[in-house]
């Protein structure tokens, strides 16, 4: 049973009761041919993972990609480096780099669950709210490039490549596998969505998951419809 960083839960909490183990050993990893177009352009991944190793060998550990074809350079990764346990989000195109964003923290934490939100929207005119990256509910501090506005993602990229979305491993190589544990993934076309969607704080501040819900546009105040002004007018 995962609770929020590898924290027990209570028995009328939400817990997540399975996770997928990935090997790399033996290849471990899901795959998906996407047909129909999505929103390329805004959408969000979610997901609880529980790393094994990361810093063995100098490939990076990929946890979800897309691509175009196989063998090419134009793919969607979301992966940890292994140099230095950073969580990176990039993509290219054409062999030239459309955006890279990696967080200021290291993620070596072994022992733990960690949770991870993805919020990808393009569309926004302000560069740093195109591409937010979370982990147990808080946003991460990021460095590199962001995406251009309007710009589409590989990922809901519909293709002819027969597994163009994967996860535990880079899609165009197949290799660079992820070692870990992950459960609870989430895709989400057309909306970019905060933690809240996925989890929430507790009274000490520990992000627990909770079952998927969109979160309401304000916190549940009634508003009345009169507005009484005491001011005198001069």
């Amino acid at each position: 049973l995962i609770g929020a960083a590898g924290q027990s839960t209570g028995s009328d909490a939400y817990q997540i009761e399975k996770s997928l183990r990935f090997n790399p050993s033996d290849g471990a990893h899901l795959a998906r041919s996407v047909s129909t177009l999505g929103n390329r352009r805004t959408w969000t991944i979610a997901f609880w993972i529980k790393i094994c190793d990361v810093e063995s060998g100098s490939d990076p550990r990929v946890i979800v990609s897309s691509s175009k074809a196989a063998n090419t350079n134009d793919h969607f990764i979301v992966r940890l480096e292994s140099s230095d346990g950073k969580l990176k989000v990039d993509e290219r195109t054409s062999s030239s780099g459309s955006y890279s964003l990696e967080t200021s923290a290291v993620h070596r934490d072994y022992a733990s669950w960690q949770n991870f939100v993805i919020a990808f929207d393009s569309t926004q005119g302000v560069e740093s709210e195109r591409l937010k990256i979370y982990q147990n509910g808080k946003l991460q501090t990021v460095t590199g490039s962001y995406p251009a506005q309007n710009y589409e993602s590989h990922w809901n990229e519909s293709s002819d490549y027969a597994t163009n979305h994967v996860i535990g491993r880079e899609a165009a190589r197949s290799d660079y596998e992820f070692d870990g544990y992950l459960s609870d993934f989430y895709a989400i076309d057309g909306l970019a969505l905060s933690p809240a969607a996925f989890g929430s704080f507790d009274s000490i501040g520990t992000f627990n998951p909770a079952a998927f819900s969109i979160p309401n546009p304000n916190n549940g105040t009634t508003w009345s419809d009169n507005v009484t002004c005491n001011a005198t007018l001069p």
